[in-house]
């Protein structure tokens, strides 16, 4: 029997840069940038974030491949302090997840989700967003709506 061909991904690879709470850089790869900050926010992305939140968004370069991103990544964390900074301030701002998206805004660099999100979840993520329309809310896994779940809606 023949091997199996390898499934290409059509995923787009990203380079990303986080600013942790302590003002420490963290640089990693991924190809679903939403659902990889969300997993730092929640403390399950990396031991050195988890221990630094909360965590911000800070820069990201997109790749075509993720053996290009894996190399980027690997040069991005041997450069000094001074030029990790310089590719942040950089002079073109730095690329966001599609924030046109139902399920989460960009505020101050921030991925903050929508009552939408989590209603289509149908639980709490534990998050801690402010649009979280579970009571009590921020209780990962709680599957209780509020009383009034569309008026939850109302503030995205």
């Amino acid at each position: 029997m023949p091997p199996l061909p390898r499934r290409r991904s059509s995923s787009r690879w990203l380079v990303y840069l986080l600013r942790c709470a302590d003002g420490s850089l963290y640089t990693g790869i991924t190809n679903d940038l939403a659902k990889r900050l969300l997993a730092h926010a929640a403390g399950r992305a990396s031991k050195y974030t988890r221990s630094r939140l909360p965590v911000a968004l800070a820069a990201s370069e997109p790749q075509k491949s993720k053996s290009a991103a894996l190399k980027r990544e690997m040069a991005i964390k041997r450069l000094p302090r001074a030029e990790k900074e310089l590719l942040v301030a950089g002079p073109k701002p730095a690329p966001q997840p599609d924030s046109g998206s139902a399920d989460y805004t960009i505020e101050n660099g921030l991925l903050v989700f929508t009552a939408t999100y989590h209603l289509k979840r149908g639980f709490c993520c534990g998050s801690g967003c402010r649009h979280c329309p579970y009571d009590p809310k921020h209780v990962a896994g709680n599957r209780s709506l509020t009383s009034n779940p569309s008026g939850a809606n109302q503030c995205d």
